[in-house]
């Protein structure tokens, strides 16, 4: 059986290694054994020649070394052996499939003109403080991902008789619900930062997460022109006078 490797070809039979043979060439470069899922090359003959130019074998050989960098990386750290070559003439096929990643998912234009018309939801607990709601808003259109506590009978039905329509994500991409995600990664980082920072038990991580949104809510941000949530709030509805206290 033959076995492409790194630039080489081996022969292998019953953990034996034949011929290790340049691949392109196909030039006998030595010989050797399997141990261990490595291949040890124990007969390597130096004076084989690799048909790249020498200072591409050099190239090649600290990028190996150096935990394989970035060509551009590398033509910062080493300029001199870059000399006459450009970054991009070189590609890694071993970097291509250690450090692929997906494609960023582009921002939503679908934008809402007032607060609570579109809902971007999950579910976090058990927790036994509930979260009452005390702004009397319609809810025109749910978004969550495809879990089954969203999916079922009773959530439909409950929909259709309230007039709300139900989005839900592809299945396994829950960058579609980006919104929510991100604010649960806020709410959650903050939560577990007030229970260290004050020793308190972990068993309190409900109302840690009450007082995490309660802070945020009256905290301002960037995206929001440096203004809190509850300031741009109050532009589209009254809201109680307990709820624009300072905490």
């Amino acid at each position: 059986m033959a076995t492409p490797v790194g630039g080489l070809l081996l022969k292998i039979e019953d953990n034996a290694i034949r011929p290790v043979m340049d691949i392109h060439t196909m030039e006998i470069l030595g010989r050797g054994t399997k141990k261990w899922g490595l291949y040890y090359v124990d007969d390597f003959n130096p004076s084989v020649t690799h048909p790249f130019d020498s200072k591409q074998k050099q190239i090649w050989l600290w990028h190996h070394r150096l935990r394989h960098p970035s060509f551009s990386y590398m033509k910062h750290l080493i300029p001199d052996l870059f000399s006459g070559f450009k970054d991009s003439y070189f590609t890694c096929d071993t970097c291509i499939l250690a450090k692929s990643h997906r494609v960023p998912y582009p921002l939503s234009t679908n934008k809402c003109t007032t607060p609570f018309t579109l809902i971007h939801y999950d579910v976090w607990g058990p927790s036994l403080i509930t979260a009452p709601s005390s702004f009397n808003a319609q809810i025109h259109i749910l978004r969550s991902d495809n879990g089954g506590e969203f999916v079922n009978h009773d959530f439909q039905t409950y929909f259709q008789q309230h007039g709300i329509i139900h989005e839900t994500t592809c299945l396994q991409t829950s960058q579609q619900n980006g919104v929510v995600e991100r604010k649960n990664r806020h709410l959650l980082e903050t939560a577990r930062a007030l229970l260290i920072g004050a020793h308190v038990p972990h068993h309190h991580w409900d109302y840690a997460i009450v007082t995490a949104v309660h802070l945020i809510n009256r905290m301002p941000f960037g995206v929001l022109t440096f203004k809190t949530p509850l300031q741009m709030l109050v532009q589209y509805r009254p809201l109680p006078s307990v709820l624009v206290l300072t905490p």
